[in-house]
């Protein structure tokens, strides 16, 4: 989860480089601001970005789910900043350890309603979308299974791979190679539509939790009251940065989806999933303070 002073300190920068080049952008230079640690999806999107321009990236649980999980933020998620474009969405998976004997989402759930709290499951931590939503499908099944939550993405995979968490919510390309060497197993995918790279693979919804669909996002987002004809002129530079053949080839390999929204489009999205999440995170009674 991204640092709540970190993201305020990228709003206060950028908005200073915003005022002063509004109207010559992009003639000076304007920092990228990453507010998370190097390695994770973030981190890789900016990177892609920053070869050819420069803002803010994050996360969608920055804008989504903070607001509900702190009581107090240094920045409004709505008022605060400039949604520009959706770099990407992630392909999420629910894999499990290969001993559990289960070879489907119906057996899951047949399992975990046989021996209730007997199962448990990994996550990156406390709020995150890996938490959230297998409370979600804890609910929507009536199934007792214990949160283990672990410090980022790669302890947890480590942790399903050593048998410590029966299941996890993951994203397909940082799991496969594993699934390929017969230690881990993919059930089904997480998203409200198949994946595009195995559409073989059902989703939760169609595999027996009726209206179940999880994911995450990253974007890259301005300050607060940017002028629409620059928001439109980001945008569509970026736009053909995540176009080239070279971002394309990378979001295959790396099992990303392209998500081609307008500005307009995307400030929708971020009103739905504060929505969802929040009603998700009441429900849970999830919080970080």
């Amino acid at each position: 989860m991204p640092s709540s002073k970190a993201v305020l300190l990228a709003t206060l920068l950028l908005a200073g480089a915003s005022a002063a080049h509004a109207q010559t952008y992009p003639s000076a230079t304007v920092k990228l601001i990453v507010p998370v640690p190097a390695g994770g999806v973030t981190d890789t999107m900016a990177r892609i970005v920053a070869q050819r321009l420069t803002l803010l990236v994050a996360p969608d649980s920055t804008v989504t789910a903070n607001p509900h999980l702190f009581s107090k933020l240094p920045y409004d998620p709505v008022k605060d900043l400039t949604p520009i474009i959706v770099l990407c969405r992630i392909t999420p998976v629910l894999v499990i350890n290969p001993s559990l004997p289960v070879q489907s989402v119906r057996e899951l759930i047949a399992l975990a309603k046989a021996k209730p709290g007997s199962l448990n499951y990994g996550s990156y931590g406390i709020g995150t979308y890996a938490h959230l939503s297998m409370e979600d499908f804890k609910q929507r099944t009536g199934t007792d299974i214990v949160h283990i939550p672990y410090r980022g993405a790669a302890p947890a995979v480590t942790a399903l791979l050593a048998g410590d968490v029966a299941m996890l919510l993951l994203n397909l390309s940082s799991i496969e190679e594993y699934e390929k060497a017969g230690k881990a197993r993919i059930l089904a995918a997480a998203g409200e539509k198949r994946a595009v790279l195995r559409p073989e693979l059902p989703t939760i919804a169609e595999a027996g939790v009726p209206g179940f669909s999880t994911t995450a996002w990253f974007a890259l987002f301005g300050p607060a009251n940017m002028a629409p004809d620059l928001v439109a002129k980001i945008h569509a530079d970026v736009a053909k940065v995540l176009d080239l053949p070279q971002s394309r080839e990378f979001f295959r390999v790396n099992s990303f989806e392209r998500v081609d929204l307008t500005p307009a489009q995307f400030s929708k999205l971020i009103q739905d999933d504060l929505a969802h999440w929040g009603a998700l995170i009441k429900a849970v009674g999830a919080k970080l303070d």
